[in-house]
């Protein structure tokens, strides 16, 4: 959907449920990571805006968590909006929520056309490898087997979710979770 909002599209109230002590953290890397997605994006001249997020309720129990997410945000001095049920409609947002909140800088880009200028980028600077074989284990890390010669490992950032059960055991300890 090209969308690129802080903390994903969770509420920060859930968040500071489940790891109280870093929520706040988590939430600022978050919205700093998306801040740099979309400069990155306008840097290799890929189509997006910041037109904001709207994250909406389906009932008055995530509503309640909306207001006490747009109060962490506000204690955070991170801005955020409550709507109602008559502005998440107005703005076009759909019908029959409750309510929800409005997250200013968040936005959307063509995800198509960033990996497209990504990939574009990286020709030549990246090796693209498939199969078994190319991963070898040694005592000082991961030794990769490229096509142009072996390249030595010392991090590899896997999105879990997408290609973690793809990923080869020797790299366990390396491998850092991510999220969209």
């Amino acid at each position: 959907m090209g969308i690129a909002a802080a903390g994903g599209m969770d509420s920060p109230a859930r968040l500071k449920a489940a790891l109280s002590d870093h929520a706040e953290h988590l939430w600022r890397f978050s919205a700093h990571a998306v801040d740099l997605l979309l400069e990155r994006a306008e840097g290799l001249g890929v189509a997006g805006q910041r037109g904001g997020s709207w994250r909406v309720s389906v009932g008055p129990d995530e509503q309640r968590e909306w207001e006490t997410s747009a109060a962490l945000l506000s204690r955070w001095g991170l801005d955020s909006r409550l709507l109602t049920q008559a502005e998440v409609e107005a703005a076009g947002a759909g019908r029959g929520f409750d309510g929800g909140l409005w997250r200013p800088g968040d936005g959307q880009v063509d995800l198509p056309g960033l990996l497209r200028a990504l990939d574009q980028a990286l020709q030549g600077r990246v090796e693209r490898l498939e199969g078994p074989g190319a991963v070898q284990e040694t005592l000082g890390g991961i030794r990769i087997a490229t096509p142009s010669g072996v390249v030595r490992a010392e991090i590899a950032v896997v999105a879990s979710g997408v290609g973690a059960a793809s990923a080869h055991p020797w790299f366990g300890p390396m491998i850092v979770p991510v999220r969209l």
